[in-house]
This record gives C-alpha cells, structure tokens and sequence, in this order.
C-alpha cells in the first residue's frame, strides 16, 4: 500500500522557487568559500553540534521548506520530533554518535521521508540526521501526519505502533553492537 502526501503538503510556489534561486546565484562560488574559511562552525554548550551554517542575508526563504548544505544536521538523536520532512532533492544520511563516533546506519533518498517516528509517537529522535549532499526539504506538520494516521484503520494504527516500537529497539541495539566493537 502506497502512502500519499497528494494534498497534505503544500504545494510549492514556482515564484517563489525562482526568487530563491536568484538570490542564491548572487552569491558566488568564490564568496561562500571565503565565508565557509571566515565562519567556522561553532559547538553549542550542550554538545559537538555545530550551528546551522547562516544563509546568505538576500536569501529568499521558502515557509515550509528547509535547505541543507552537505554534513549540515537536520536534528540530533534524542531531540523532540516537532516536524516530519519530505525530501523533494538531496540525500539524508541516518546516523547514530557511539563513542565519539557517528555510525551511519541509513541513507534516505529522494521522494521519501524522514522524522516521522518521532513525530508519530511523540518519543525522542531514534538517531541523528544529516544531509549527504545540497538537499531540500519539504516539511510536514506534525497535525499533517496524525491526521493521517487518525484515518487509518485501527488495526492498521496497532501495527504502525508495533512497528515504530520494533525499529526503534532494533536502532538501539545496532548503536549497542556498535559501541562494543
């Protein structure tokens, strides 16, 4: 059974898309290598994490949609899962910190989806998300999916939850044989 996002996610605005564009292709090449050698990434108190990278101030920003630069994070394991996302262009690689070391455990491509877990079942992110390649993101509202589950038929909800709880055991555990090794 196909899931779809037809008529749940807004659709984008083509004028939009354009002003971004031709905001971004103001910046140069050159100019954001020097940017990228001026302003290094920064760790937050709380953690390694580096800052989200700032976009060029006459960036157009798109409501609804995140874009993400090559190893830039999208969420870390144990954050809330307060929205869902659609990947319309990019790569997302999955990973888990064990150790001082960021273990990818999956890829998620174009045309699927990423934080609906934590979204779904109002639990803590299962693992750490960061971009692969110049990705975008559609984002889906956390109402946008439990609507969608809230149709579904009951026996269908009970297995979603089982497999939510499955996948989510199976991730720690690969994070367990891992941290071992």
């Amino acid at each position: 059974m196909a899931i779809s996002f037809r008529g749940m996610i807004p659709p984008i605005d083509k004028t939009a898309q354009v002003r971004e564009k031709a905001a971004r292709d103001k910046v140069s090449r050159t100019e954001r290598v020097a940017e990228d050698r001026t302003d290094p990434p920064v760790s937050s108190a709380g953690g390694d994490r580096p800052s989200p990278r700032q976009a060029p101030r006459d960036t157009v920003s798109i409501p609804g949609v995140r874009l993400l630069e090559p190893g830039e994070v999208l969420f870390e394991e144990g954050d809330p899962g307060d929205m869902a996302y659609f990947v319309e262009e990019g790569v997302l690689d999955i990973f888990l910190r064990r150790g001082g070391e960021a273990i990818s455990v999956n890829t998620i491509l174009r045309g699927q989806v990423v934080g609906e877990m934590a979204v779904i079942d109002s639990a803590p992110r299962s693992s750490s998300v960061r971009a692969a390649a110049p990705t975008r993101l559609r984002e889906i509202a956390p109402e946008t999916l439990h609507a969608m589950v809230n149709r579904a038929d009951p026996g269908l909800q009970a297995l979603l939850k089982t497999l939510l709880n499955r996948l989510r055991l199976a991730t720690n555990q690969v994070g367990e044989t891992n941290r071992e090794a």
